[in-house]
């Protein structure tokens, strides 16, 4: 079944294209925006860039430990079944009779 489409879907503008101007009309929003949430921490006599360079440092560190114990899990799934499956038939004679 050959199917002719009528209506191709694209988007205006490639996916790296940034309309500054239109940036540029809502930088006090996003001020306000980081005055709110970000300026009001705390940072305990520390500048501010270091500080928040150190939390940012600690974030990458744990994302990437996360996504490297993840990728184990992902990559060693048959090995895992495996030991499961095995361990299953091992305790099998231990559940209780029905």
């Amino acid at each position: 079944m050959d199917t002719q489409w009528t209506t191709v879907i694209k988007p205006k503008a490639s996916l790296l294209s940034v309309d500054f101007g239109e940036l540029w009309q809502y930088c006090d929003f996003y001020r306000m925006f980081v005055e709110r949430d970000i300026a009001k921490i705390s940072t305990d006599g520390l500048p501010q860039p270091l500080f928040y360079l150190a939390g940012i440092c600690f974030w990458s560190c744990f994302l990437k430990c996360l996504n490297l114990t993840y990728k184990t899990f992902v990559e060693n799934a048959i090995c895992s079944a495996k030991c499961i499956s095995r361990a299953w038939w091992f305790l099998w004679p231990l559940q209780p009779a029905t």
